[in-house]
């Protein structure tokens, strides 16, 4: 009798977690809606494109005159992750996704020390809680590698990069 109970228990808790999986329709259409629109975060936030670190034009650079957009998923990335700036130069991050994220460049917030990076005189910075549709500006004045992160999702691996040239 124990055993048919045990078989009639697990029976149930299978059943109820592909109800729970199966999750209903207008969720689905709004997953789909979702990543529609985050592969159409690049256009939708304007980037302007440049020439990079590598030679060959990408999304996600700009020249020192221009703004560098840069948007927040719900994947939990960035995107794109690592942009190239010139000294002077402005990147413009957008919460594109429906959940809250940060832009942090604080050593003193990152539980993972390999998630921060600033250049020997930079000052950290954080944005804050940015609710959807949120944007987030930083100038960069010095130059060098900057690495930041979601404080909620950074457990989730949610890293940025900044390169910063030098004024030419």
């Amino acid at each position: 009798m124990r055993e048919h109970k045990r078989v009639m228990q697990v029976g149930l808790y299978v059943v109820l977690a592909a109800i729970l999986l199966a999750g209903c329709p207008r969720e689905r259409q709004a997953a789909r809606r979702t990543e529609t629109a985050d592969q159409n975060d690049r256009s939708a936030l304007g980037y302007v494109p440049a020439e990079p670190a590598g030679g060959s034009q990408r999304a996600g650079q700009g020249t020192a005159d221009k703004e560098v957009a840069v948007g927040m998923t719900n994947q939990l990335r960035y995107t794109p992750e690592e942009v190239t700036v010139t000294v002077g130069q402005t990147v413009v991050w957008t919460n594109t996704s429906s959940m809250s994220h940060t832009v942090t460049a604080d050593p003193a917030r990152a539980k993972d020390p390999s998630h921060v990076r600033l250049p020997e005189g930079a000052q950290p910075f954080d944005s804050g809680d940015m609710p959807p549709g949120a944007t987030f500006r930083h100038t960069f004045e010095v130059p060098g590698e900057y690495v930041y992160f979601c404080i909620p999702h950074e457990a989730a691996g949610m890293v940025g990069r900044v390169n910063v040239r030098p004024r030419q």
